[in-house]
């Protein structure tokens, strides 16, 4: 068994877990249903997360371990799982990444969320590898990737 083997069935499960119907409901009502919600909080994603990176030993792992359970969680149907995959990349992953890893990240797009990819926008930039390495620039409400 690999330390990725379980990881998204596990979290799902935790996430569910702790899940509140009143906030599963407020959200889906803030976005008038446009996306699905257990009703879990953030501070609770990401302890979870957190909690899941140490149980499958991920902290050593390269790139693509993190960007195969990254695309587990944004093709699930919740927000609080593509979140998750958010949160693996952004606050585990993100020293991992390289150029190369440039069109894999952009794939997951098609089925994440607005929401979910504004939250990677927003920790990548103040990130100096992919400033550094993909010439993040931001201008306002609009990021751009490109390789400089």
């Amino acid at each position: 068994m690999t330390s990725l083997d379980g990881f998204v069935v596990e979290l799902a499960q935790a996430l569910e877990d702790v899940s509140d119907p009143s906030t599963k409901e407020w959200w889906e009502r803030y976005l008038r249903r446009d996306a699905q919600f257990r009703g879990v909080k953030m501070a609770d994603t990401r302890r979870i997360v957190n909690a899941l990176v140490k149980r499958h030993d991920l902290g050593e792992s390269e790139a693509s371990g993190y960007l195969q359970l990254a695309h587990e969680c944004f093709a699930q149907p919740f927000s609080e799982d593509k979140l998750a995959g958010v949160l693996l990349l952004a606050e585990h992953g993100l020293a991992t990444l390289r150029i190369e890893h440039a069109d894999a990240l952009a794939q997951p797009w098609r089925t994440a969320s607005v929401h979910t990819g504004t939250c990677v926008i927003g920790t990548a930039s103040r990130h100096s590898v992919l400033s550094s390495q993909w010439g993040l620039t931001l201008n306002p409400g609009l990021a751009q990737l490109h390789h400089g």
